[in-house]
């Protein structure tokens, strides 16, 4: 998941991330072979459910990752010791703060996603 960390003012900035997946093989193959009718509704609604918010997790973190690169290719163009001027530093700003938000919102999918995971290990232990 990405993560943007900050050492003391004026020293450096570093954006590091890391990619998660799922493992959805078996829920696709039931798609493509259409062996939902062999199911009972139920069991079909709740796989439908937490696939499909596997799904938004997934693509809210590419979209986070896109945000943090976009935040640091604002930084990565500068030579080495080269100071940011004022508009870069607001443009640095603003990305840093639409990845912070993008991870808030992924942060959100994931407890969301865990408390659906709960809730159907409860339903069937």
């Amino acid at each position: 998941m990405p993560r943007l960390t900050q050492g003391k003012p004026n020293e450096s900035l570093h954006f590091n991330f890391n990619i998660r997946s799922f493992d959805d093989a078996a829920w696709k193959t039931t798609q493509t072979a259409g062996t939902f009718v062999y199911m009972p509704y139920e069991d079909a609604s709740e796989f439908s459910s937490i696939y499909g918010y596997q799904d938004d997790v997934y693509k809210v973190q590419q979209q986070a990752v896109n945000d943090i690169i976009s935040a640091a290719a604002v930084v990565i163009t500068k030579s080495n010791g080269e100071k940011s001027t004022p508009p870069e530093i607001q443009t640095m700003i603003d990305r840093i703060g639409i990845a912070k938000m993008r991870l808030i919102f992924l942060g959100s999918l994931v407890d969301g996603l865990d408390k659906t995971y709960k809730q159907y290990q409860a339903k069937h232990p």
